[in-house]
């Protein structure tokens, strides 16, 4: 059976945004229309274009996760371009807030710095006003280094629950291409655990 593609799969045919807040980001739309089609295809609707992007380049260019993010809001509260963005806002001010919890286990003046230039960070500024899953990665990889730092030093297993949570979940949001270091990491934690744990 030959495959039937739509004859005009570029997305930004597919959806025209025009809600771009302050930078144009071709990839921030791509993930704004993927996350559509997964909404779309939950209600129920089907046609060649979502079968096309939920098929056979369902794991190709651009794939992650935080697809199914935009998806799930956009199939909660229905299509908001703008609205959605919420998501990464609230993950880029968490992220410097995990910034310095991490700090002040070290020096109260020196998570105040970091605090303050990780808020006017310009990358995390803009990651923050896109669909992109760059701050969903920033903010586990900060608050997985929190629960890392946390747990050798208080010695409590709870910290090793989320530090394997975090991980997890970092799974979820990318590709998992290098999946196995993630578990290498957690069994050298592991490691340290037993060997410095009080006798």
């Amino acid at each position: 059976v030959e495959k039937v593609e739509p004859k005009n799969d570029d997305y930004t045919n597919l959806i025209r945004e025009n809600t771009r807040i302050f930078f144009k980001m071709g990839d921030s739309d791509y993930a704004s229309a993927r996350g559509y089609m997964y909404a779309a295809y939950a209600r129920g609707q089907d046609n060649i274009v979502i079968r096309h992007y939920l098929g056979s380049v369902d794991r190709g260019y651009g794939w992650s996760g935080y697809l199914y993010v935009i998806g799930l809001f956009y199939y909660l509260f229905d299509y908001s371009p703008v609205a959605v963005k919420f998501i990464n806002c609230l993950l880029g001010a968490l992220t410097a807030t995990f910034i310095y919890l991490l700090g002040v286990n070290f020096s109260r003046f020196g998570a105040k710095i970091a605090h303050f230039f990780i808020t006017f960070f310009p990358t995390l500024i803009i990651w923050s006003t896109t669909h992109l899953k760059d701050t969903s990665v920033l903010f586990l990889a900060v608050v997985t280094v929190w629960a890392t730092v946390k747990f050798l030093m208080t010695q409590r297993p709870r910290y090793f629950v989320w530090l394997v949570f975090f991980i997890f979940l970092q799974f979820f949001l990318t590709k998992r291409d290098l999946w196995f270091l993630s578990l290498i990491f957690i069994g050298l934690i592991g490691l340290i655990y037993i060997f410095i744990k009080p006798k």
